[in-house]
């Protein structure tokens, strides 16, 4: 389980290969359907503005994503 700070514990599948002195990486929640498209999209070469356009057009989902 990984405690998530939104969601709360979720239940996550370990890596299937197991290493001595390993660690499975599985060390913070997954992110949330759409969490990171802002960063993506800047990666992408969009602008500020570009994006604030897109976020309050809805394509990064909730309308409420435009002011962040």
């Amino acid at each position: 389980m990984i405690e998530h700070p939104d969601l709360g514990d979720i239940p996550v599948i370990e890596h299937p290969l197991k290493f001595a002195n390993g660690e499975s990486g599985s060390d913070r929640a997954p992110p949330l359907l759409g969490e990171h498209n802002r960063e993506v999209f800047a990666e992408l070469g969009y602008s500020e503005a570009e994006l604030d356009e897109l976020a309050a057009a809805g394509v990064f989902g909730d309308a409420d994503d435009a002011e962040e």
